[in-house]
């Protein structure tokens, strides 16, 4: 669907039985959605990666290109084992075997997931066994498997102890990696400004995007980060709702940063 501001596309995306919401199209998200596209299509290495700090949209992310790309999203637990894992994605595609072997759910997988994406988010709490196995799910079996992680999953890649272990599924992600970071403002350019207004205020605030000034005072707070972005909309429309105001203004935006970096 396209936003009534033609600057602004979005997609409707379901994050659970209870909440929907309209994903804005950013830049990053289209290399994200380009390099997985590219990453299905092709014959051999259908792994890449999209790494990022918290709070730049690698989970958004995820939730997107499922819902493009008719993909999988797995999401792994602190406590996830190679079961587990391989448990969630046969799960995932209705296969329900509570007392499986990992063999018999690997065996399972191997005749069923040709052609599918998996997203998977949170992924550097797997260690090298378990990302090994998605590589050979990924080689062996014709899936393609996009892992989603914090600067911590890059740091397994590059740790000596599992540099050398995780050498094959390394070589194959190659150059098929996307780096989130957060939006932001660079002096004397007006296109980052307007960004950060397309981006963050537009969808909720409509026309406040417009000013300088005010687009300005939100990024101060926020520094570009999304979920900080959600949270200060969130205390923007609950300053406005108590003082009865209707328009976003630039002390509001002061009073809901303030209250966010006190608590």
């Amino acid at each position: 669907m396209v936003n009534q501001n033609p600057a602004i596309e979005t997609t409707e995306v379901k994050i659970n039985h209870r909440v929907t919401i309209n994903v804005v199209h950013t830049d990053e998200l289209a290399k994200a959605l380009i390099m997985t596209k590219t990453t299905m299509e092709s014959p051999f290495n259908r792994l890449g990666i999209i790494t990022g700090a918290p709070g730049t949209g690698k989970t958004i992310a995820s939730y997107y290109l499922a819902t493009k790309l008719n993909g999988i999203r797995i999401c792994c637990s602190e406590t996830i084992t190679k079961k587990g894992l391989l448990s969630r994605l046969a799960k995932s595609m209705d296969h329900r075997a509570k007392r499986a072997t990992i063999d018999e759910l690997t065996e399972w997988l191997e005749l069923n997931i040709d052609g599918q994406l998996f997203l998977i988010d949170e992924a550097n709490h797997l260690n090298w066994k378990t990302l090994e196995i998605l590589r050979y799910l990924a080689d062996e079996c014709g899936a393609t498997i996009v892992l989603f992680g914090t600067q911590i999953l890059t740091e397994i890649f590059q740790n000596r102890n599992t540099k050398v272990l995780l050498a094959q599924l390394s070589s194959r992600i190659g150059a098929k990696t996307i780096v989130f970071t957060p939006i932001a403002i660079k002096k004397g350019k007006n296109n980052s400004l307007k960004k950060v207004g397309v981006y963050f205020i537009y969808p909720t605030f409509g026309d406040a995007a417009k000013n300088p000034d005010l687009i300005k005072t939100f990024h101060r707070y926020c520094e570009g980060n999304w979920r900080l972005a959600q949270e200060l909309i969130v205390a923007c429309q609950e300053v406005m709702r108590l003082q009865n105001q209707t328009e976003l203004t630039q002390e509001i935006i002061h009073q809901a940063g303030s209250y966010i970096q006190e608590n």
